[in-house]
């Protein structure tokens, strides 16, 4: 189910898709730095990414519409990403 939603956050935050899903499973941690990115993406406080269950960080991701579309540089075309807030 989270599946979409991991690739889009890895080509939003440039983390890797394995990395999330170990954050999301409970597996790791990640740093301050990258606890931001997700944070900012996601509309959430660092802290839940440094010490939240998989069970919060997955309701967060869930309360969340995230799109993205991704343009071939090489074409002169950037990249767009849009997440917004389902509540």
């Amino acid at each position: 189910m989270l599946t979409g939603i991991q690739h889009k956050l890895a080509m939003i935050t440039g983390l890797s898709e394995g990395f999330i899903s170990h954050v999301l499973s409970g597996n790791r941690r990640p740093s301050w730095k990258n606890s931001k990115k997700l944070a900012k993406v996601t509309f959430t406080d660092p802290v839940l990414w440094l010490e939240g269950t998989p069970k919060q960080m997955r309701a967060a991701l869930n309360e969340l519409e995230i799109s993205y579309t991704i343009k071939k540089k090489d074409n002169g075309q950037k990249e767009t990403f849009t997440i917004t807030d389902k509540g």
